[in-house]
């Protein structure tokens, strides 16, 4: 593989290994300074140790590499003399960095004793232990070693500022071996300071309404009879109150009263606070009718309450006035009043007013209330044409109500003076269903059918007419219907609609369908029923017209939605995580079913252990009703998916319960242990199928589980142009051994797990990813719209990744660090940043790595497959690491003819051995022998693909530098017979989709008939006529074939050429 090491160790050849903090790869990770990296520091501390340079931070920081200590005070890194107030609270934040030495070291911290710890001491993964000392001081041990994979982390010790006597220098420090540091500040006593008032001025009053004491008469009339006497008993407390920010003296208070109030005699009183004291005060008043006015000397910083008593004093005044707002209402329906207004007036510029009201009613019909417009649906999805078409059209049926029965006839408000019309208009892309079905009518009164008013063609006064009554007309796109008048009416009718396109009305993608466009399909009825506006009620409806390729299935969050009962799944190293998921199912949707319904679900179980169904909790709720794990069935088809459907104890449940309610299933999967400290990345996708339905509904889920703590965690990803996904592993296609496309983009995201960054805040330490080789950098990019990378805004400036953090590229390295004087904030969403880049070579796989996070990119593409068959003569095909044939020529390997001695007579089993030898996984695997020459056909050829199974015909995947084998037999031949037959192998390439193909011939004969004659002088008398040492025929005076082969072989050891492997193709 092409790793990123070259490149890493040339940058240290040239400038020395990163800075303290920053980690690199691992193979930097283990570099010491360079010599003159040491000197430059060590003149350094000693300048900064007499004092001859001085560093930002140095009080409150440690020096030793991978370990930042601060003191925070308000989300603050504290510097010496910084002011803390008593009783407020700080933290002693410890960052460290696991590529860094710090494994076993121990920090000591000493506190001054107006400082102490509060919440106990950090717990934290990398952390041995963190005790108190018999001192009084703490110490906190790192592990030995450091839990693998850690990156960065922190902790922090909670501080509390206690009470001091005057401001006291409180010095905090810790140590680090030989290695100290801290910070001096001081706390400071705190002295509340007094509250500051501001003027403002108020009024109010304990009751604004007094309708309890208007009387009204009976119907039909409903008269206004007059007020309650009690009303004169009724008092009524006023409260004022000034809020004085200076000394007032001689200050004028006054009030005004309306008409037939008076003050109560001797109620005034005052109250007033100053200075935390509350003490009455007098205040008498000069009461002249219905007002007063007094003066008042207050102090400053200062609040003032007068409270007063009011009552009637003139009830008839009060009657009259309200008897006349009742006639001024002409017996029409409604409220009359009186307003009864109190106004006070501060040092004659600042009014404030209050009112009491004495309120009756006339009481009629609200028409608003008895009149109703419904439809069977507000939401649906459709299938449009390129002209917008709807296929088929979306059929509706609206519910139209009159309740005529508050027209009673008790008095004229209470009485219809028409008849009763509806009338209904629809848009121009709808129309009436007219027709068998088209319009009925339910409910109470005279009423029971509805009769076309054949020819009609007015308006909706026109049809208002007696003899339309109980009669129904459609003009055009409006619908006319009569109800009458009659007080016993109360019905509810049904007209049936659709719509036939959606040309022309405005669209718009705010629709929970992925890809969709939405429509409205508003309608309004009119219902008129006396003099005036008609009352209006409207039906809005929307479609949705579904994307152009939905043989997949429709992704619509509102009909069918899987989501993770959380984001992210944290658990402990070694442990499995319990991940929960709720499946939401609307089951409103047309022919949605939860009877006949089932969710595939597409389990990855490389992740999710699911090899016991029964172990699996699941539980849900369908409308009220609950579900427990025996109203559901799981099973797994043969794809491995897990299929959840209802039980049939389930389904009696369900189909108990009213139809079209919401449906949601809750299951918990497992995941396999987690290793170390790992992230698993959830990708899961799952279907709705139901048996009636037109189309089915899926819907996708991305969920973690991780081991990581409260740490950061630095992730590495390469954009899959195929998939729209970014993976830690992209298949990257090649051809004539170069990428198809050359140009990748990578991203790095820095995660805050748990509650890093949130809790307190840290900073992160500054990383470097040294790029492979074979990559040259293009620049950062953006992602557009669809989250696809946009090469065209590939530039090299530093980019801001959120989070406080910043991204820059130079010499071949991409540095990820904090933005200067800032603290990471995980609260600005995905800190991420993408660049680009351009592959030179590709013939091995891309490995690029930074803080243990690894993307690669491999390259796929050339697909070859190669087939060798042979018989066993001691020697088998060996092949390389990548699949290639390492021993062409090997004994048994009989290309050319005549080829193998064969017995008479006797089966021969024939091999096959088939390797991947391209740069490319292969599908759709198929064996195959066919006879070319001679006699004698291959019988019983059987395959042993790399999953155990057997055939002649395999799926896949075959990977890239692995073989399988088959055998088969070949029958026995007479004497004076040959054999000549091709072996053949086909498959797909699984990226390119390009076919390949080999074959390999393979050759046998017996020798011709022929009379036996003497041994020839020399031969062993022993061995049988017409065999061989090694099994075959012996050589005798018919065996000239074999001699011309012996001949041929002296040939081409003396230089001759002769061709004897078969053309290969691909």
């Amino acid at each position: 593989m092409v790793e990123n090491s070259a490149r890493a160790k040339a940058r240290r050849n040239a400038s020395g290994v990163g800075l303290p903090g920053i980690a690199n790869t691992q193979e930097q990770r283990g570099e010491r300074r360079s010599v003159w990296s040491r000197i430059v520091a060590g003149i350094a501390a000693i300048a900064v140790g007499i004092g001859l340079v001085s560093v930002a931070g140095t009080a409150a920081q440690a020096a030793v590499p991978g370990i930042n200590i601060s003191v925070l005070y308000k989300g603050a890194v504290v510097a010496d003399d910084t002011v803390i107030p008593e009783g407020e609270q700080m933290m002693l934040r410890v960052q460290y960095d696991a590529a860094q030495q710090i494994a076993g070291k121990q920090i000591k911290f000493t506190l001054p004793k107006q400082v102490t710890v509060s919440g106990g001491l950090p717990k934290n993964e990398a952390v041995e232990s963190a005790v108190q000392n018999a001192d009084g001081t703490y110490t906190v041990t790192f592990k030995d070693p450091l839990p693998g994979d850690i990156t960065e982390g922190a902790f922090a010790i909670q501080l509390v500022v206690g009470k001091v006597d005057g401001n006291t220098e409180s010095p905090i420090s810790w140590e680090i071996g030989d290695d100290s540091g801290g910070v001096k500040i001081i706390v400071e006593e705190t002295v509340t300071p007094p509250e500051n008032i501001t003027d403002s001025y108020a009024k109010a009053v304990n009751t604004n309404l007094l309708d309890e004491y208007v009387v009204m008469g009976d119907a039909p009339e409903y008269a206004f009879v007059g007020l309650k006497p009690e009303l004169a008993d009724k008092k009524l407390t006023y409260t004022l109150t000034m809020q004085s920010a200076d000394a007032r003296t001689g200050y004028a208070i006054a009030d005004a009263l309306p008409q037939g109030l008076s003050y109560v005699a001797d109620s005034f009183a005052a109250e007033l606070t100053a200075a935390g004291e509350t003490t009455a005060i007098g205040f008498a008043p000069t009461v002249t009718g219905n007002s007063f006015a007094g003066v008042v000397d207050v102090p400053a910083q200062s609040v003032l309450k007068i409270t007063y008593d009011v009552q009637v004093t003139d009830l008839e005044q009060l009657e009259s006035a309200l008897r006349e707002q009742f006639r001024d209402r002409k017996g029409v329906p409604g409220v009359y009043q009186l307003q009864l207004t109190n106004t006070a007036t501060f040092g004659d510029e600042h009014e404030r007013k209050t009112d009491v009201y004495l309120r009756g009613s006339i009481p009629g019909v609200g028409a608003g209330h008895y009149f109703g417009k419904s439809g069977n649906w507000n939401l649906r999805d459709v299938i449009a044409d390129e002209q917008g078409k709807l296929t088929p059209a979306a059929p509706m049926t609206y519910t139209l109500s009159a309740n005529l029965t508050p027209w009673d006839e008790r008095n004229a408000n209470f009485t219809l003076q028409q008849n009763v019309v509806i009338s209904d208009t629809l848009i121009e892309q709808a129309s009436w269903k007219t027709g068998d079905g088209f319009i009925t009518i339910a409910g109470e009164g005279p009423l029971t059918a509805l009769k076309e008013a054949a020819g009609f063609s007015g308006s909706a006064a026109d049809f208002a007419a007696e003899k339309y009554v109980g009669q129904y007309a459609v003009v055009g796109q409006t619908l006319f219907v009569n109800v009458g008048k009659s007080k016993a009416t109360n019905v509810q009718i049904k007209a049936k609609a659709q719509l036939n396109t959606v040309a022309g009305l405005p669209g718009n993608d705010q629709t929970t369908v992925v890809g969709g466009t939405s429509y409205p399909w508003n309608n309004t009825a009119e219902f008129y029923y006396g003099d005036g506006d008609p009352v209006k009620k409207e039906h809005n409806a929307e479609v949705v017209v579904l994307p152009k390729d939905i043989e997949g299935g429709v992704n619509d969050t509102a009909a069918f939605s899987k989501t993770a009962g959380a984001e992210e799944v944290r658990v402990v190293p070694g442990e499995s995580a319990k991940v929960p998921y709720q499946f939401s199912i609307d089951t409103a949707k047309p022919k949605v079913d939860p009877l006949t319904s089932r969710i595939v679900d597409q389990i990855n179980t490389d992740i999710f252990d699911v090899a016991d169904l029964d172990s699996i909790p699941v539980s849900g709720t369908y409308g009220g009703a609950n579900l427990t794990r025996e109203h559901f069935a799981l099973s797994t088809d043969k794809s491995g998916n897990v299929v959840i459907e209802l039980s049939e104890a389930g389904k009696k449940v369900v189909a108990a319960e009213p139809k079209r309610q919401r449906w949601t299933i809750d299951v918990i999967f497992t995941t396999v242990p987690l290793t170390g400290k790992q992230t698993l990345e959830i990708y899961n996708r799952a279907t709705l199928h139901s048996v009636d339905s037109e189309w089915d509904y899926w819907s996708e889920d991305e969920s973690e589980a991780t081991s990581f703590g409260d740490e950061a965690e630095m992730r590495k990803r390469v954009f899959d142009r195929e998939t729209g996904k970014w993976t830690a592993n992209l298949n990257a296609a090649i051809e004539d051994g170069a990428f198809v496309d050359d140009r990748f983009v990578y991203a790095i995201e820095l995660i805050p797990r748990g509650s890093y960054g949130a809790a307190f805040p840290v900073s992160i330490f500054t990383r470097e990813d040294v790029l492979p080789e074979a990559v040259e950098f293009l620049g950062f990019v953006e992602l557009d719209a669809d989250g696809v990378p946009n090469l065209d805004s590939a530039t090299d400036a530093e980019t801001d990744m959120r989070g406080n953090v910043r991204s820059s590229y130079a010499d071949g390295v991409v540095t990820i660090r904090q933005a200067d004087d800032t603290n990471l904030d995980p609260t600005q969403g995905r800190i991420v940043t993408y660049f680009a880049v351009r592959a030179t070579n590709a013939s091995k796989p891309i490995v690029n790595t930074i803080a243990g996070s690894e993307a690669v990119i491999t390259p796929v593409g050339d697909p070859s497959i190669d087939i060798e068959k042979w018989n066993d003569e001691g020697e088998t095909p060996e092949y390389d690491a990548s699949g290639a044939l390492a021993n062409d020529g090997y004994e048994g390997d009989h290309d050319a003819a005549p080829g193998f001695p064969l017995a008479e007579g006797e089966e021969l089993p024939i091999n096959f051995t088939i390797s991947n030898d391209g740069r490319e996984d292969l599908i759709d695997v198929r064996v195959s022998d066919k006879l070319i020459d001679g006699v004698g056909e291959i019988t019983n050829l059987d395959c042993t693909f790399p999953d155990d199974s057997t055939g002649t015909e395999w799926a896949g995947p075959f990977k890239v530098g692995t073989q399988f084998s088959c055998t088969g037999t070949l029958p026995g031949l007479a004497l004076d017979e040959s054999h000549s037959d091709r072996a053949t192998v086909t498959a797909v390439g699984v990226h390119t989709g390009k076919s390949v193909e080999d074959s390999d011939d393979w050759h046998g004969a017996t020798p011709m008939t022929s009379t036996p004659i003497d041994p020839e002088p020399g031969v062993d008398p022993g061995v049988k006529p017409g065999t061989g040492p090694t099994g075959g025929l012996a050589l005798t005076g018919g065996q000239t074939p074999w001699v011309v082969a012996g001949i041929a072989a002296l040939i081409l050891a003396a230089g001759g050429a002769l061709l004897v492997r078969r053309r290969r193709s691909a």
